[in-house]
This record gives structure tokens, C-alpha cells and sequence, in this order.
């Protein structure tokens, strides 16, 4: 073999190996261009009207990212892919549901977006006794409750109902801290999460209620999408504890199992607090500041960077 045509063969490798790397690399440009991602700024508003407009500004950053759930959801059951309140009925419950999971019931467990650990309660060790309160930087166990929660030991003994889950949640700087998590804006177990998910929805006029089973509980939702001409209903089934959304069409009787079916142990107290007039007043009066809606908006663009390959 000459020195050409090695040279030309060494040419040719080298040709198939770039385009090889090239069509590999999963942070490719082309993919990159798939989303906006300026951040995005918000005025002193209340809760409600502030998830609505997070939701709006990133719903079609989530659907370019991964369209592949809705897409089959839409597939199946014969509905408009390309409606857009179906759309953002979909994503709604889609971007609400990754906001507020964690992946798993054990301690310190968090979602992907906003730190929101999940932390186990009336148990002993309760392991909320190390948590700190960052204001005296106090041991939470060691903290006095407020007036409202006079009931309670302490303000690490204190059941997370939605108003205080949601008003940590939304508060301009981290409450808590704990030395494995550096700090945190509020957390809850599975009764608390779903609570607090489900009064929210109220506000946003999505119906659902927490169902218990045994130790568990989740949230169960009845939402209605286009079909043709006319509306078909659909229950979702949403653990914010696992990261689980399940969709099916929904029946007469499925609707009025989840709008009536008795819970076990806490769980009628559970719908009792989280659907009280009393709590959807609060929850709705709640005020996110532009500094707490930053915080948000800073996490769910880095969520969607990473999703996507981005630094």
C-alpha cells in the first residue's frame, strides 16, 4: 500500500467516526433548539393566578421536551391532539404533579424540580425532630407552635395542612434545613403532599379528592377533554409520592367513587381539611412575590436545561 492511499484511507475513517460522534451526541444542537428557555418574570400576585401563568409560560417547553405521554393519552381515546385546551388540561396536572413528587416514601426522598422532601411522620424516631427551623435555628421539635396549632407538641408534631404546606411553599426565602439537604421551603408525607395538591386544584376549579388505602394516599382527579364536538370525562389518578400519573375514561360510577368513596383510617379528615372552605379561602388569598416566584421559575428552567441536555 502507497503513502496516498493510506492517507486516503486515514481520511475516510476519520469522516465516518465525526459523522458517528455527531449523530451520537445527545446534546446536539438541533435538540438544544427545541425549547425557550429565557427565564420568565412575575408580578405580586396570588397563588392561584401564578401557577396558572408558571403553567402557561412552560406548558409548551414540557410538550416539546416529551410528547410522547400526551401524545399516546390523546391516541387512545380518539381525542384532538391538537386542541389546545387539551392540551393544557393535560399539562397542568402533568407540570403540578412534577412540582410537587418526590419518588419514593422514605425520608429526604425529593422531586426533580422544587426540593420538597418527603419526611415520615407520627413514627418514632420522627425523624422531623432534626429538621431545623432556620429563623432561631432551632431543632423544629424545639420550636412553640403558633396559636393555630396550639394542639400540637411542637411545630415539628404539627400536621402540614395545606394552608401552611402551600404558604412555606411560596415563602420569598427556605424556612427549613437539615444536614443531608442543605435547605428547603416545606415538606410533607403523602397525606400532606396530596392535601395540599388537591386544594390547589380546587382553586384552579379542577375537582379531585385524596383517597387512602392502608398507609398510603394519593390524589384522584376528574378532568373532561374535546372530542369532536362534545366533552368526554376522564379520572387521573396522581401519587405524589411515587411519581405516578395514571389516566382512564372515566364512567358514572367511577365518577361518583371518587367524589363519595369512604377512605381509610385519616383519610376522611384528609378531604375534610383539604376541600374546607376554610382552606380554599386561605390558599387563595396566599401572595407570591416576584422574589418567591423566582425561586420557582430559576428551578423549573434549570429542570427543563437538564431534561434537555442544556447546561
Amino acid at each position: 500500500m502507497n503513502e496516498n492511499n493510506f492517507t486516503q484511507i486515514r481520511k475516510n475513517l476519520f469522516i465516518i467516526l465525526s459523522i458517528f460522534i455527531i449523530g451520537c451526541n445527545p446534546k446536539s444542537k438541533e435538540k438544544e433548539a427545541l425549547l425557550t428557555l429565557q427565564e420568565n418574570s412575575y408580578p405580586n400576585q396570588k397563588l392561584p393566578l401564578f401557577f396558572q401563568q408558571l403553567i402557561k409560560n412552560h406548558q409548551a417547553n414540557f410538550h416539546r421536551l416529551d410528547s410522547a405521554d400526551y401524545s399516546e393519552f390523546v391516541k387512545r381515546h380518539g381525542l384532538d391532539q391538537e386542541n389546545q385546551e387539551n392540551r393544557k388540561t393535560f399539562y397542568t396536572l402533568k407540570i403540578l404533579h412534577l412540582l410537587f413528587t418526590s419518588k419514593n416514601a422514605t425520608n429526604k426522598s425529593r422531586g426533580e424540580i422544587i426540593s420538597i422532601p418527603y419526611f415520615w411522620h407520627w413514627v418514632t424516631p420522627n425523624p422531623r425532630y432534626e429538621i431545623i427551623y432556620k429563623e432561631t435555628n432551632e431543632k423544629l421539635s424545639q420550636v412553640k407552635t403558633p396559636k393555630n396549632f396550639s394542639k400540637y407538641k411542637s411545630y415539628a408534631d404539627i400536621d402540614r395542612i395545606p394552608s401552611l404546606f402551600l404558604a412555606d411553599l411560596v415563602s420569598e426565602t427556605p424556612k427549613y434545613n437539615h444536614p443531608l439537604l442543605g435547605d428547603f421551603k416545606t415538606f410533607g408525607w403523602c397525606s400532606e403532599r396530596e392535601m395540599a395538591f388537591i386544594c390547589l386544584l380546587k382553586t384552579l376549579n379542577i375537582e379531585g379528592k385524596v383517597v387512602t388505602k392502608g398507609n398510603h394516599s394519593w390524589s384522584e382527579c376528574i378532568v373532561r377533554f374535546k372530542k369532536d364536538q362534545i366533552y368526554e370525562s376522564f379520572k387521573v389518578r396522581i401519587d405524589n409520592t411515587f411519581d405516578q400519573m395514571k389516566w382512564e375514561k372515566a364512567t358514572i360510577t367511577s365518577i361518583k367513587q371518587v367524589l363519595t368513596k369512604k377512605n381509610d383510617g385519616m383519610g376522611g379528615w384528609y378531604n375534610t381539611t383539604a376541600l374546607s372552605k376554610r382552606e380554599f379561602t386561605k390558599v387563595n388569598q396566599l401572595i407570591v412575590t416576584p422574589k418567591a416566584s423566582k425561586y420557582i421559575e430559576n428551578q423549573m428552567v434549570t429542570y427543563l436545561k437538564n431534561k434537555n441536555g442544556q447546561q
